[in-house]
C-alpha cells in the first residue's frame, strides 16, 4: 500500500524507540525488587517458626506450623502470583501503549492516507495490521518473538476477562503457549500461574520486537532512496 509521499524516519522518531526499550527496564527494576522483598519475608516467616519451634514442646509444634500455615502460603503463592500478574499486565499495556503512538508517529512520518484508526481489530493486532499494510515492515526474521506476543495477548485477555483460567479446551491456542512457553504452567479449565523469570522474559520478547521495528525502519530508509535515485 504506497503512501502519499515516502520520506526517511527522522532521527528523533529513530531515537524515541531507544527510549521506549529503555523503559522496560524500570519495570524489570521495580519486579526484581518486589521478588526480592517477598522472598525476604518469607525467609524472615521461616525463621520465625524455626526460633518458635526450638523453644516449644513437641507437644505444640502441630500449633506453631498451623499459626503461621497462612502467612507461608500468602508469600510463597499468593502475593508473588498477584504481583507478576499486575506487573505482566502493566508492561503489557506500556507496549500497547506505546505500539499504537508508534503507528501513529509512522503514519505522520510517512503522510500516509490509511491511519491505525482506519482499519478493522483492536489493540496489538490492529497494529501489526498497520505495520504490514502502511510501512510494508515484515517481521519474518522473528516468528518467535510475534509468536509469544500474540501468545502474551492471549494470557492478558484470560488474566482481566476469566479471572487466570485458562480455556478448558486443551487445544486452545492460550493452552498451547502456556504449555510450550518454560515460564507458564497450568492446565485446562484451572488458573495460569506466572514463574518468577516470565516478566524479565516478556520484556526480553518486547526488546526484541522494537529492535527489529528499528531495523525495519531501517530497511524502509533504504528502499525509499534506492528508489529516489532511480528517478
Amino acid at each position: 500500500m504506497e503512501p502519499d509521499r515516502e520520506r526517511a524516519f527522522r532521527f528523533e522518531l529513530l531515537s524515541e524507540i531507544h527510549w521506549i526499550k529503555s523503559g522496560l527496564s524500570n519495570y524489570l527494576d521495580l519486579s526484581r525488587e518486589i521478588e526480592s522483598m517477598l522472598a525476604q519475608k518469607d525467609e524472615q516467616i521461616g525463621d520465625t517458626i524455626r526460633a518458635s519451634l526450638k523453644g516449644a514442646h513437641e507437644s505444640e509444634h502441630q500449633d506453631i506450623a498451623e499459626d503461621y500455615a497462612w502467612d507461608i502460603h500468602k508469600y510463597q503463592d499468593v502475593f508473588p502470583l498477584l504481583h507478576r500478574e499486575a506487573m505482566f499486565l502493566t508492561v503489557y499495556n506500556y507496549f500497547e501503549h506505546f505500539l499504537t503512538k508508534l503507528c501513529e508517529w509512522i503514519g505522520d512520518e510517512i503522510k500516509s492516507r490509511i491511519r491505525l484508526r482506519d482499519l478493522q481489530g483492536r489493540g496489538v493486532e490492529r497494529a501489526f495490521l498497520f505495520l504490514k499494510l502502511v510501512p510494508e515492515f515484515e517481521f519474518s526474521r522473528i516468528p518467535a518473538v510475534v509468536l509469544d506476543l500474540r501468545g502474551a495477548n492471549l494470557l492478558r485477555n484470560v488474566i482481566v476477562r476469566a479471572g487466570s483460567v485458562l480455556p478448558v479446551e486443551s487445544n486452545d491456542r492460550l493452552n498451547q503457549f502456556v504449555t510450550s512457553h518454560p515460564h507458564l504452567s497450568g492446565k485446562p479449565g484451572n488458573a495460569v500461574a506466572l514463574h518468577k523469570e516470565f516478566v524479565a522474559a516478556f520484556a526480553g520478547t518486547l526488546d526484541q520486537f522494537f529492535t527489529e521495528v528499528q531495523e525495519e525502519m531501517q530497511r524502509y530508509m533504504d528502499r525509499t532512496w534506492r528508489g529516489s535515485t532511480n528517478d
